[in-house]
């Protein structure tokens, strides 16, 4: 569920090129580790891409995992057993539909407790809207003139 689909598609989750990059980016740390003196670009489709951008992709990522298992423990501490969490927390951030356990195809969602169905709706936002866009929209600066 967390790997989406192509760069422009309308899929959840995390896009193939985003986890392209964050490979070619650990690959490339780990030659700089073995030759520190190397120059190791990070290539796509034979175009060098700025480090800074192939960071924030990796920052990204990151903070979408972290996001996702932040979720799980908050639905775990609301009374929902950890297959549903995970599932549910997965279906909801990629926007795929129906999760796993007791929100699998043949379920629904009006089992949980209102405090996961809040988490589960901002997990909603944050995977369809992209996380740094929702925390653009939350940042003081970007209110003022």
């Amino acid at each position: 569920m967390y790997l989406g689909g192509m760069v422009g598609s309308t899929s959840g989750g995390i896009k193939q090129v985003r986890f392209v990059v964050v490979v070619k980016l650990i690959i490339a740390e780990i030659k700089k580790h073995i030759h520190p003196q190397a120059i190791v670009p990070i290539r796509l489709n034979g175009e060098a891409i700025d480090r800074k951008i192939a960071t924030n992709i990796l920052i990204f990522t990151l903070f979408y995992a972290l996001v996702s298992v932040v979720a799980v423990v908050v639905l775990g501490f609301s009374g929902v057993d950890v297959a549903t969490s995970v599932g549910a927390v997965a279906a909801c951030i990629n926007g795929v539909g129906p999760g796993i356990g007791l929100v699998g195809p043949t379920e629904n969602y009006y089992i949980l407790p209102a405090l996961a169905k809040w988490v589960l709706t901002a997990c909603m936002l944050l995977g369809r809207l992209e996380i740094f866009t929702i925390l653009v929209l939350f940042s003081p600066t970007f209110w003022k003139r």
